[in-house]
């Protein structure tokens, strides 16, 4: 019998869950992303790393995703 094929971004969403994270954000390429809308662009996700919401100073987003977990109010 054949294993069932998990793709990788359900192996990171599943990994995010797992740990408390709350998505994926990269320095490098200056995005983030939130479980509700995983990898949605057309990045390297080898660039990405898992991340917690914060809140946006400049106020032009909802919310940012970093790296340390910060105060979203």
């Amino acid at each position: 019998m054949q294993k069932a094929q998990i793709p990788v971004k359900e192996i990171v969403r599943q990994y995010i869950i797992k740990h408390g994270y709350d998505g994926l954000y990269s320095d490098l390429l200056e995005c983030g992303c939130s479980l509700d809308d995983l990898m949605p662009c057309d990045c390297n996700p080898y660039e990405c790393c898992p991340g917690y919401k914060v809140r946006d100073p400049s106020g032009e987003v909802e919310f940012l995703i970093a790296s340390e977990r910060g105060d979203l109010s």
